[in-house]
């Protein structure tokens, strides 16, 4: 499976990590953070690779998106799509 270490080094790093949800993977517990704040993350200026807005534009199509959360983050860091 493919695994991400999100680092913290700014308060949106940190509160991603702090919303992340316990998930069991093949009996192992496992920290997955939201989509919405995967995108966020990958929005910080530091963070805009091609592979990362990449990363963002398909998790940008998840049905299951929280789109209210999606436009609250990214305003309340000062980040834009």
């Amino acid at each position: 499976m493919p695994t991400q270490f999100v680092p913290s080094p700014n308060l949106l790093g940190r509160e991603a990590i702090a919303v992340a949800r316990d998930v069991d993977y093949q009996g192992v517990v496992v920290r997955v953070v939201p989509p919405e704040y995967l995108i966020a993350l990958y929005l910080q200026p530091q963070a805009r690779t091609a592979r990362r807005r990449e990363r963002a534009a398909m998790l940008l199509e998840l049905p299951s998106l929280n789109r209210p959360l999606l436009d609250e983050i990214p305003s309340k860091y000062g980040l834009s799509f």
